[in-house]
C-alpha cells in the first residue's frame, strides 16, 4: 500500500479486503500498513527462492539477452509453472502458523482471542 497524502493506492486486492477487517478488529492503521508492508517484502524473498535457480541454472550468466526466442519462452512458462501452487503453499503455511496458538496473550497482556481446542 502507497499513501500519499488523501491517495491510498492498494497493491493487492486482497490485502485491501483484509484492511478494513483488522481495523475494525481493533489493530491500528499503522500496524496494518507496517504488515502490509512487511508480507510484501517477505512474498518478494519467497519469489526469489522459487526464481533464483532458473535465474542460475537456466539462464546463466549469458543473460537473457543471449538466449533464443524459443529458449526464452521455455524459460518464462517454467518460472510461471510455479506460481499457483507456490502460492497456495504461502497460504496454507500461513494459515497453519497463525493456528498455532499465536494469538494467546503475552506476558502481562491482554487475550487477543480465545485458543481453539485441537481437533
Amino acid at each position: 500500500m502507497t499513501i500519499d497524502g488523501d491517495l491510498v493506492t492498494h497493491h493487492s486486492r486482497r490485502l485491501l479486503e483484509a484492511t478494513p477487517t483488522l481495523l475494525r478488529a481493533g489493530v491500528p492503521l499503522g500496524e496494518v500498513l507496517d504488515a502490509g508492508e512487511f508480507v510484501q517484502t517477505q512474498a518478494a524473498a519467497v519469489a526469489d527462492r522459487f526464481v533464483a535457480p532458473f535465474r542460475a541454472h537456466a539462464i546463466g550468466a549469458e543473460g537473457l539477452e543471449q538466449l533464443s526466442a524459443t529458449r526464452l519462452r521455455h524459460i518464462t512458462e517454467a518460472v510461471a509453472a510455479p506460481r499457483p501452487p507456490a502460492g497456495e503453499a504461502v497460504a496454507i503455511e500461513f494459515a497453519r502458523d497463525s493456528g498455532r496458538g499465536r494469538l494467546r496473550p503475552r506476558a502481562g497482556g491482554k487475550p487477543v482471542a480465545p485458543r481453539r481446542p485441537a481437533g
